[in-house]
């Protein structure tokens, strides 16, 4: 054991020497870390990391001595909670061997709401199984740093918002030409983005041949370090050449050696435009006032300097005899004081309003002109410009005006039509006498209330909140019929055209004409009925050649019926008279043989076959009489004026039976009508006008190209279907067709191609006024000269 202690006596000996070494390098590693202001941590694997500060300069860092205990002593503690979770996983990918050590920045706390900018450089200490025994931290202050970098990157933003903000483009490159950064302006200007700028050259931006001289230029500046402010003609992307003034400069760097080139452009593009539309305005203006119609005076320091010829037209003065006078040379003597008044008032600095003057004329006449005045510069001194406005004129039509309000006032007062203005509310602005007498109310009553107020109760809110939709929309129909019931009970139709009155600075108002017209639409009943029994008229003889047919056989069978009838009497009397003879007398057969004569002699199997067919083709003629005389009845049927749903196919049924003697000896007529077609809300004998009119248009049109007597007759087809919410009819024929000149002029009134007295040319116009004006439908025709014509009706189905 003796041997044992003095052997491990010697090894000590032997290694105290190192470790006297190790001991000194430690000293002076203590010593190094405190002179560079670091702290030294070593903390433990273990929840919150248990910690204990080895190195340490507390005052350095304004911390308390008992910084660390403070904290509980765990190392986290001492960070920004944020940061504070960021070591933590850097910590724990450490300590998952991801790495042998790390660095990061994060913020220490010296106290509750304070806090110091540190690098923290962390390595973990292992034992020879790779356990992690502690991990040591480095602590070293950055707050200075941290601070400059801060500065520095606001600086940095401002700088480039401050860039930004420049409406011209600007660009910074370095000494290669390479781009280190341009504003938002010269972004706009090349179209690219900066990302697509920094780092590259124009070259790679731009096509060489339109930037070569820029580029050698800017070579030039580098050289010669002098700043250069030229103005240039460039072209930009787009290819348009811009005027512009190009100021570029070099930029040193720290060390003063050229470091780049900054350069500004700045588009006086449209300030040359500018320079040249005021030359040519101060060009345009002095021959505008030269030649201005009303009189122009310029005048400085009390003497006249300049005139127009208005003012030797308009006063006989010579220009030599006014330019250089007083101011008040041609002003009259009777305003001489209240222009001097007013000059004197003007050369302190007051505005003066227009105002009323009399000039002199040379002949010894005088004008009466408005004066406008206002201080200018003219040919670089201060002076007055007077514009002397002839009001001779301008009174005249003032004269002219109240005479026109005169009018207007009589006009609206005493016309027969009535009139009321109204506003965009319905509120009544104004009516006129007629307006009063029509709905039976006075002006007082009228005005300030809403214009529906005269119509039944029931029927305000529609009309009101109708006309207020249409008002805002500026869709008031511009003219229109309406039925309305009075307040009284007085069941009345009108007649309103519609216009929207727009006067400056006030909102527009409605100007409706108002005519009562209930006893036109009374007449227009009775005309209608007129016109259908002219049409009537017009048929009449084909009418009663299509009667006369039935009734002359029907006539022929009752003749002969009665006839037969006699003779049936003869041969029964003669039956009688043979039965009697032989009643008491058992001679059978000389009866039968008697009454077997009188069969023959009287023609019994004749009557019997014919008399049947007699009756039957008297039915038929009755029928087709009876047919034709209903579908007068219902064509000729007086109309209400007023929409009713109607079977529209049953109306052409009717329409074709009355116009069959116009058709059947030129053209076979076949229908094609839809089953499934609806009621259709229609006048429906005005629509049956139309189709009856285009009917007989397509017979004479057949006519026309076969002749009366065809060997061959036309074709008409009338069709019905139903397609897009809307009933069509459709009538073709394969007549000689329109012209192509014709086709638009056809709906004309008056306008017939046909020969005098065969056409009046108004069919076809009525008919477009019934089906487009009157039931807001749509007619159109389709033709080929020589081969035909097809016309379309279209009839809403609601």
């Amino acid at each position: 054991m003796s041997e044992g202690k003095q052997y491990m006596n010697e090894g000590i000996e032997n290694l105290d020497p190192y470790i006297q070494d190790a001991h000194k390098h430690v000293q002076l590693l203590n010593e190094v870390i405190k002179r560079n202001g670091y702290l030294v941590f070593v903390f433990l694997p273990e929840d919150k990391y248990p910690a204990k500060l080895v190195v340490g300069n507390i005052k350095l860092y304004d911390l308390a001595e008992d910084f660390l205990s403070s904290k509980g002593n765990a190392f986290l503690n001492l960070f920004y909670p944020a940061d504070a979770k960021k070591i933590s996983a850097e910590i724990t990918d450490l300590s998952n061997g991801m790495k042998n050590g790390f660095k990061i920045e994060c913020r220490l706390l010296i106290s509750q709401s304070e806090y110091r900018w540190v690098e923290a450089s962390v390595t973990a200490s292992r034992n020879d199984e790779g356990e992690i025994v502690n991990y040591s931290a480095l602590i070293e202050d950055i707050t200075k740093r941290k601070k400059n970098q801060i500065n520095l990157k606001y600086k940095l933003d401002l700088n480039n918002i401050l860039l930004d903000s420049l409406p011209n483009p600007v660009y910074y490159k370095n000494t290669k030409g390479v781009f280190l950064g341009v504003n938002m302006a010269f972004e706009k200007l090349l179209k690219i983005g900066r990302n697509n700028v920094i780092g590259k050259t124009i070259f790679e931006i731009l096509p060489r041949e339109r930037i070569d001289k820029f580029h050698y230029e800017e070579d030039e500046i580098l050289k010669q370090k002098r700043t250069q402010i030229l103005e240039d003609r460039i072209a930009y992307p787009d290819g348009n050449l811009h005027d512009v003034i190009i100021s570029r400069t070099p930029f040193l760097n720290s060390n003063l050696t050229i470091g780049g080139l900054i350069g500004v452009i700045n588009d006086i593009s449209e300030l040359k435009k500018a320079e040249k539309t005021l030359i040519e305005s101060e060009t345009s203006y002095r021959e505008l006032i030269t030649y201005l119609p009303d009189l122009v005076m310029v005048y400085t320091d009390g003497k006249i300097i300049f005139i127009n010829n208005v003012v030797e037209t308009k006063l006989g003065f010579k220009a030599e005899e006014v330019i250089g006078a007083d101011a008040l040379f041609i002003v009259h003597e009777r305003s001489c004081s209240i222009v001097a008044e007013n000059i004197q008032r003007r050369s302190r600095g007051e505005k003066i309003a227009d105002y009323k003057i009399e000039l002199r004329k040379k002949d010894g006449g005088t004008l009466q002109v408005i004066v406008r005045g206002s201080p200018i510069f003219y040919k670089g001194a201060k002076a007055n410009v007077v514009v002397l406005i002839d009001i001779t004129e301008r009174e005249k039509a003032e004269e002219q005006i109240r005479n026109s309000e005169i009018q207007f006032r009589a006009l609206w007062e005493n016309s027969f039509d009535g009139m009321r203005l109204v506003d965009e509310n319905g509120k009544t602005i104004l009516v006129n006498n007629s307006y009063c007498a029509i709905v039976g109310k006075s002006r007082e009553e009228l005005v300030g209330r809403l214009f529906s107020y005269v119509y039944k109760e029931e029927k305000e809110g529609s009309l009101l909140n109708s006309f207020v939709e249409r008002f805002k929309n500026n869709r008031i129909n511009p003219h229109f019929k309406m039925k309305l019931e009075l307040w009284n009970g007085k069941m009345i139709w009108l007649e309103l055209s519609n216009s929207y009155v727009r006067v400056k600075n006030m909102p527009p108002l409605l100007l409706s004409i108002i005519r009562d017209i209930s006893e036109i639409v009374e007449i227009e009943k009775q005309l209608t009925i007129s016109q259908k029994m002219e049409s009537v008229g017009i048929l009449a003889a084909g009418i009663a050649h299509e009667i006369n047919t039935p009734m002359q056989y029907i006539g022929d069978n009752a003749s002969f019926l009665k006839d037969s009838l006699v003779t049936f009497k003869q041969y029964f009397q003669k039956i009688d008279e043979i039965l009697k003879e032989n009643a008491n007398q058992n001679i059978m057969q000389e009866v039968i043989r008697a009454i077997e004569n009188a069969r023959s002699e009287f023609d019994v199997e004749f009557l019997m076959e014919e008399v049947p067919q007699a009756i039957e083709q008297t039915q038929v003629g009755i029928g087709k009489v009876n047919k034709i005389v209903h579908a007068l009845k219902d064509f000729a049927h007086p109309s209400s004026k007023e929409k009713s749903f109607s079977d529209l196919n049953h109306g052409i049924e009717v329409t074709i039976t009355i116009s069959k003697n116009q058709w059947k000896y030129v053209a076979d007529l076949e229908t094609d009508l839809a089953h499934d077609l609806p009621l259709i809300n229609c006048v429906l004998d005005e629509v049956n006008q139309v189709i009856l009119n285009m009917i007989i248009n397509a017979a004479h049109a057949i006519e026309d190209k076969l002749g009366k007597e065809p060997t061959e007759k036309g074709k008409i087809r009338v069709q019905t279907l139903v397609k897009d919410d809307y009933a069509i009819i459709k009538i073709s024929d394969n007549g000689h067709g329109i012209k192509p000149e014709n086709l638009s002029k056809i709906f004309d009134p008056f306008f017939t191609t046909k020969e005098v007295g065969k056409g009046t040319g108004q069919g076809l116009a009525i008919g477009h006024d019934i089906i487009v004006n009157k039931h807001k439908g749509f007619i159109s025709v389709n033709s080929v000269y020589g081969e035909g014509t097809e016309f379309t009706i279209k009839l809403p189905i609601s």
